[in-house]
């Protein structure tokens, strides 16, 4: 792994080359990867832009001749949640410069043996902010006959297209998910089967979406009744009402479909759009602040992709997962450099908002872990002012403007560079 990066335990990739269709599959079926892992197509940019193609990992439709009967409901979060860290928020004066926001966000987000999320947890505190951590439920509903509780539209009950939990793995997960909420983190939503494609969530009806979220909640509440081994833990710190967001699978989903499950849930924002270098606004026609994965520069190249870790798979080692360890800091480097320049443009800029997205990974021996944390740490170096986020503490702090202000900010033009 690149001097940069965390010091993970060691893994053999001798001789091992594969696409990433195979290579996350296998790592989903086996627990150690959840989450989206192929962001959809973006657009509306007057540069080119080179996105993901679409793969199809394998699914496990076993199923038992007669699978097990849902447990009943017991509480395994805290009601109401406990409260969190204050955020500060200041409403801006006319003509006043705004602080210069980055959310930074998380697909999956289930702790693994390696500690990828301590790792992440150390570094926010390093720069005195916050994250966004949107999780996969199947992360806590064990892949054995436990799997068969969830119930996904239009499939086998225990379908699913990412790994359900290795049984073993589970405290460590509700262990830090409650250090990462008690210390401010923003616990979201990534849903649950991460079905995508043409049969996928693309296919799915405002009902479906509904069934999802609150089968999302439920696994969330219910872990200990799937995890009787656990009951020693502690409740988790939060219940299902502290989500007001999240990313859809793939980036997928007919909005007019799920918009209307999302707001009857309660959610506030989305992040499952992609967009330009500019200050949010709401959906149309819907009480949601869309919050995109932003269109930057591949830096050395003339196109745009979206500011998420597998976009830079894609274009810079053809979407595998293993690359020689010269090619690994070649991407390192490079996904660096995008990120601090479009930052550093967005700071001396219009200061909108700068989004990005990524996922619990050891691409390309850890280039994408290292590179974001070099960003992270350096840009917060050069400027002491900038304000790491989550999505809620962003939400608050544009609800908290005068409607004048914000208004200015929104008419402001997508930054170039």
């Amino acid at each position: 792994m690149p001097a940069h990066g965390r010091h993970a335990p060691e893994r053999s990739r001798a001789g091992v080359k594969v696409a990433v269709s195979s290579a996350l599959a296998l790592a989903a079926g086996a627990g150690l990867i959840t989450g989206g892992f192929l962001p959809a197509l973006g657009g509306g940019s007057s540069d080119p832009i080179r996105t993901a193609a679409e793969a199809s990992p394998a699914t496990d439709n076993t199923e038992p001749d007669a699978p097990p009967t849902k447990a009943p409901l017991t509480v395994g979060t805290t009601t109401p949640p406990l409260p969190q860290p204050e955020f500060e928020v200041e409403p801006l004066a006319p003509g006043e410069r705004p602080p210069q926001f980055v959310v930074v966000s998380f697909d999956g987000s289930c702790e693994t043996t390696d500690g990828i999320m301590r790792h992440y947890l150390d570094t926010a505190a390093s720069v005195d902010g916050n994250f966004v951590f949107n999780l996969s439920g199947l992360c806590v509903l064990p892949r054995n006959d436990q799997k068969f509780n969830y119930q996904p539209p239009g499939r086998p009950a225990g379908s699913s297209d990412i790994g359900f939990a290795v049984p073993e793995w589970v405290s460590s997960r509700i262990l830090t998910w409650t250090e990462a909420y008690r210390t401010g983190h923003e616990i979201a939503t990534h849903y649950l089967g991460h079905f995508c494609g043409p049969n996928g969530v693309q296919t799915w009806s405002t009902a479906d979406w509904a069934s999802e979220i609150e089968q999302f909640n439920g696994f969330l509440t219910d872990w200990p009744i799937h995890n009787p081994d656990l009951a020693h833990l502690d409740p988790l710190p939060f219940d299902p009402s502290v989500i007001k967001g999240g990313r859809t699978p793939c980036l997928e989903g007919q909005r007019d479909q799920m918009y209307p499950a999302m707001v009857a849930a309660g959610y506030t924002y989305e992040a499952s759009n992609s967009g330009k270098l500019a200050w949010p606004k709401k959906v149309t026609g819907y009480d949601l602040w869309d919050f995109p994965l932003q269109q930057i520069r591949l830096d050395g190249h003339g196109f745009n992709v979206l500011s998420m870790d597998y976009n830079f798979l894609a274009n810079l080692n053809a979407g595998q997962t293993e690359a020689p360890p010269a090619k690994c800091a070649e991407i390192e480097e490079t996904v660096y450099r995008s990120y601090l320049k479009a930052a550093e443009a967005l700071y001396r800029g219009n200061r909108a908002p700068f989004f990005i997205g990524n996922h619990f990974n050891e691409w390309a021996c850890g280039a994408f872990t290292d590179s974001l944390t070099r960003f992270i740490t350096d840009f917060h170096r050069k400027h002491p002012d900038v304000r790491f986020v989550t999505n809620v503490q962003l939400e608050q702090w544009l609800e908290a403007q005068d409607p004048a202000v914000l208004a200015q900010l929104q008419a402001l033009p997508p930054q170039t560079y």
